[in-house]
């Protein structure tokens, strides 16, 4: 069988160059794979160093008192250290609005227990407040021998992109996008009208929005600000 001398080369040439590729491809790829483990290293490292600089160090048990500037004037901390952990953040002497400060502190409180550290984020709706807070604890950290370095922020997480969680179903009668005095007033009169199941969604911390500023208006049935002033009414004298 005769064989045509430059198809047989032509078929050798394209060979040779489908190797070169093949093995061109091979070298990228090593190199991607090895470039992105090197940055997967060099980025855990970052995150492994911040994490040292702003972790605790054992901390001295004992009770420490102190205080930062609050939204007006300072607020006065006493924080709690067992076993060489925060393990509890009392709020004292302070001129920040009650509305606020009632229902902010317990979720900064319990935010700074459990990180075991002030670099946390701030209570959205309560962000002077909740700051005066952590700075108030990172003194007292001071006192109880805490050498680090942490930078706290007025953060509320808020502004970062956060991975969004998939929640359960859930089936409802009526669904409210909001919490303030609107929403809350509507969810109220909803139930007053018969409607079983309502579900409130609310992006804040806090419920009532602007509302937990207002204390001279009946914004809610038998809120605190009207059981206060010596106002309680059924829901029946509320329609």
């Amino acid at each position: 069988m005769k064989v045509n001398k430059k198809l047989l080369a032509g078929l050798l040439s394209l060979s040779v160059l489908l190797g070169a590729c093949a093995n061109n491809t091979e070298k990228c790829t090593n190199n991607t794979d090895t470039k992105q483990t090197e940055e997967a290293k060099q980025n855990e490292k970052i995150k492994e160093e911040k994490t040292n600089e702003t972790k605790p160090t054992a901390l001295n048990d004992g009770t420490y008192k102190a205080s930062a500037q609050g939204y007006d004037r300072e607020i006065n901390i006493e924080l709690e250290i067992a076993d060489g952990k925060i393990s509890d953040v009392s709020l004292l002497d302070n001129q920040e609005t009650d509305a606020v400060i009632e229902r902010a502190f317990p979720i900064i409180k319990e935010r700074i227990v459990e990180a075991n550290s002030p670099d946390v984020d701030c209570v959205f709706a309560a962000t002077f407040s909740t700051y005066a807070v952590k700075e108030a604890v990172l003194e007292a950290m001071k006192e109880a021998g805490f050498e680090g370095e942490i930078e706290l922020t007025r953060s509320t997480g808020y502004e970062e992109d956060r991975e969004l969680v998939e929640a359960e179903d859930k089936e409802t009668d009526l669904l409210i996008i909001g919490g303030g005095p609107s929403g809350l007033a509507s969810a109220i009169d909803a139930k007053i009208e018969g409607v079983e199941n309502v579900t409130i969604i609310e992006k804040l911390d806090i419920l009532s929005g602007n509302g937990k500023f207002d204390m001279n208006f009946f914004d809610l049935a038998n809120s605190k600000a009207m059981k206060d002033a010596g106002n309680e009414v059924t829901k029946e004298e509320y329609r």
